[in-house]
C-alpha cells in the first residue's frame, strides 16, 4: 500500500501498459488540512472491462462508502471524497493489458 499526502499530485500505473496480475492500493490523505473534501479526477482511462478493475472508497479503507468502480474505457470522470481520504484500489487478470490510468487529485481550500 502507498500512502500519499501531498495536497495535489498524480497517480499513474506507469509509462507502459499495466502488468499482469497487478494488485496496487493507495490511499490518499492529507494530514495537514485533515477533513479537507478531496477531489479526485480519472483521466486516459483504459482497462479490460470485466477483469481489470479501479475502485475507489470514501475513507481510508474499504469499508467506507464505495464512490466509484471502473473498467474499460472511461471519459473524464470527476469525484470527490467527503471524509477528506480516499482508497483507491487497482486490479489485472492474466490476460489483456491495456494502457491503464492517470488520476489527479486534490485537496479543497
Amino acid at each position: 500500500m502507498f500512502r500519499l499526502t501531498e495536497n495535489q499530485s498524480q497517480l499513474i500505473d506507469g509509462p507502459l501498459d499495466y502488468s499482469s496480475s497487478s494488485k496496487c492500493t493507495w490511499v490518499i490523505e492529507n494530514e495537514k488540512k485533515s477533513g479537507a473534501p478531496l477531489n479526485i479526477k480519472l483521466e486516459n482511462f483504459q482497462t479490460e472491462c470485466g477483469w481489470d478493475f479501479v475502485y475507489i472508497y470514501d475513507g481510508d479503507g474499504v469499508y467506507g462508502e464505495q464512490l466509484a468502480a471502473f473498467c474499460g474505457e472511461q471519459e473524464v470522470q470527476e469525484i470527490s471524497a467527503p471524509s477528506g481520504k480516499a482508497l483507491i484500489y487497482f486490479f489485472s487478470d492474466l490476460a489483456m493489458n491495456l494502457n491503464g490510468f492517470n488520476i489527479s487529485y486534490e485537496f479543497n481550500k
